[in-house]
């Protein structure tokens, strides 16, 4: 359910210039070092609602599905996002990237605890 929450205002082009949007006004509001989120082109927008779209369609079927085979390759897509999102702000990205940073580490760990526990 967590990603459906955070992935699906990424879905459209629409929601996702807003979503951005915001993280920028925050960015600037709070005065972070970093660069601030982007205004994204057209192309840009399709891109990013494209991924929006396909970890939302993939969050719902892990919901329908919650096997544990979904279960491990989802823990290390995570684990990938998390690295990303890491090397975003080693590069100098935004620290508002550290909310969606902390949870998805904290779910990699604690989905890894439950594939371990389901091998065994």
């Amino acid at each position: 359910m967590y990603d459906l929450v955070v992935t699906i205002g990424f879905a459209t082009p629409w929601t996702a210039a807003a979503a951005l949007g915001s993280m920028h006004a925050v960015h600037v509001a709070l005065g972070l070092p970093g660069s601030p989120p982007p205004v994204l082109g057209p192309f840009e927008l399709m891109l990013t609602a494209m991924m929006g779209t396909a970890v939302a369609m993939w969050a719902l079927a892990r919901i329908r599905y919650p096997f544990a085979s979904l279960i491990a390759i989802d823990t290390v897509g995570r684990v990938a996002f998390s690295t990303w999102m890491v090397t975003a702000l080693v590069a100098g990205a935004s620290p508002v990237i550290v909310v969606f940073l902390v949870p998805e580490a904290i779910w990699a760990v604690l989905q890894a605890i439950g594939v371990k526990r389901a091998v065994r």
